[in-house]
């Protein structure tokens, strides 16, 4: 979890970091990333019968949009 100035921070370090060469032009930004890691991680806690956090996840909810803001219905 981070602030939306770490967020704004960050994403100028990368920025920063592709302009000098230190990185790839085509890396995601900060945020793109940190939504990647969000829904990898409930898939994980999600599909993984395991984990020790899938009992603290409430019971799904069906949701009607087509274009859901996330990869998981909780």
């Amino acid at each position: 979890m981070s602030s939306a100035t770490d967020s704004v921070r960050l994403d100028l370090l990368l920025r920063r970091g592709k302009w000098l060469g230190y990185c790839s032009c085509d890396v995601p930004t900060v945020t793109e990333l940190f939504n990647s890691a969000n829904d990898d991680f409930f898939y994980s806690v999600k599909t993984n019968s395991a984990h020790v956090l899938q009992s603290y996840l409430p019971d799904q909810t069906n949701i009607s949009s087509s274009h859901p803001t996330h990869a998981h219905l909780y």
